[in-house]
Order: structure tokens, then C-alpha cells, then sequence
């Protein structure tokens, strides 16, 4: 892979203001890119096909915890990485040690677990 310019606004991408964590993975085709605040907060991961350069998909990743909701910066480490059809997000916060899963070719969740999940109820 030569290059690839990734149309992002990572205003838009990650409505918290402070550090983010970029994470990228690539797999045939397709180049997987997460952007991660330092708060511990959902964040976005995003599909790109090379050839096209056009976005495939975007999935939120729940992450895990209300660090640094205090007002003290949080700790947030995050990466991605990608095996057997699944891309996997995951990573470390203040409160929790998170991984979730999602299928590479149309970015469904395959699995989700956090040592922290608050307030979340979706399937």
C-alpha cells in the first residue's frame, strides 16, 4: 500500500476534545482506521476500500468507562487488529480493559466485551 488519504473530520469523528489514538490495520483490500479520544468514550472504527478509496462502513465501539469525567485527563489506549474475517478493536482505560469484534465485510458486531460497561443496553 502506497498511500491513502482517509477523508476524516476527527472533529466529527470524536466529539470529545483532547489526545486521540489513531489505529490502523489493513487486510487485503481493506484498511481498517479507529480513532480513539483519551476519555474512554465510544469512538468510531472505519472501513476503507483501498481500490476505491471510498468508506465501506463506520461501527461505533462502546469502549468501556467514564474515565477522567472528573475533569482529570483518562488514560486510553486503543488498537485494532485483524484475523479470520473479524476486525477487532481493543483496548485499556482508567476503569476497564475492553475487545470487540466486527465482521470485515459489512462491519456487524460479533462480539463485545468490557471489564466496564456503563449505561449501555443495546443488543
Amino acid at each position: 500500500m502506497n498511500g491513502l488519504t482517509v477523508p476524516l473530520d476527527l472533529s466529527e469523528v470524536n466529539s470529545v476534545s483532547g489526545d486521540c489514538t489513531l489505529a490502523v490495520a489493513k487486510e487485503g483490500p481493506k484498511c481498517f482506521v479507529a480513532v480513539a479520544g483519551q476519555w474512554g468514550f465510544s469512538y468510531s472504527i472505519f472501513c476503507f476500500d483501498i481500490d476505491s478509496k471510498k468508506l465501506v462502513w463506520r461501527q461505533e465501539v462502546w469502549c468501556s468507562s467514564l474515565a477522567g469525567a472528573s475533569g482529570i485527563p483518562g488514560i486510553h489506549l486503543a488498537g485494532i487488529s485483524v484475523s479470520d474475517g473479524v476486525v477487532a478493536s481493543y483496548g485499556a482505560t482508567c476503569g476497564a480493559t475492553y475487545i470487540e469484534g466486527f465482521e470485515i465485510a459489512t462491519g456487524s458486531p460479533r462480539f463485545r466485551f468490557s471489564t466496564a460497561y456503563f449505561d449501555r443496553t443495546d443488543p
